[in-house]
């Protein structure tokens, strides 16, 4: 069985990269604020919106399992490690989308987790960096 992968038109992806810049503005603004991490920020996006990014995040925020609202963990409670769970569901995104904006965009958000680097600071930068 063979795994068609659709090419988007150009039309179609410069309208993609304008969602991606509206949707890190959108998660910097939601982290920002405290009331969420980037799983959720990203899951709010989705519930939001109806374009091609986000029914390409929509896989993500299916993948992570995520719940109506974001969990609150005790001092004493276990927090799960998601990292492994979260770069492949990140890669699938851009596999979703076929977009190399969008690529760049998950190989960032994964390099911060690996890195350990403030997700605002690697948002910010791509957003810098998909400003005209």
């Amino acid at each position: 069985m063979s795994v068609s992968t659709t090419v988007p038109n150009s039309s179609n992806q410069e309208q993609m990269v304008t969602h991606l810049r509206e949707a890190i503005d959108a998660l910097i603004a939601s982290i920002e604020s405290g009331r969420v991490g980037f799983d959720y920020a990203v899951k709010e996006y989705v519930d939001h919106h109806d374009n091609a990014l986000s029914s390409a995040f929509n896989g993500f925020v299916e993948e992570m399992e995520l719940a109506a609202s974001q969990p609150i963990y005790g001092d004493n409670d276990p927090i799960p490690d998601l990292s492994d769970k979260r770069r492949d569901a990140l890669l699938n995104v851009a596999n979703r989308a076929n977009v190399s904006e969008v690529t760049a965009f998950t190989d960032a958000m994964i390099e911060a987790q690996d890195k350990q680097i403030s997700v605002v600071k690697a948002l910010t930068l791509q957003a810098d960096q998909l400003r005209p």
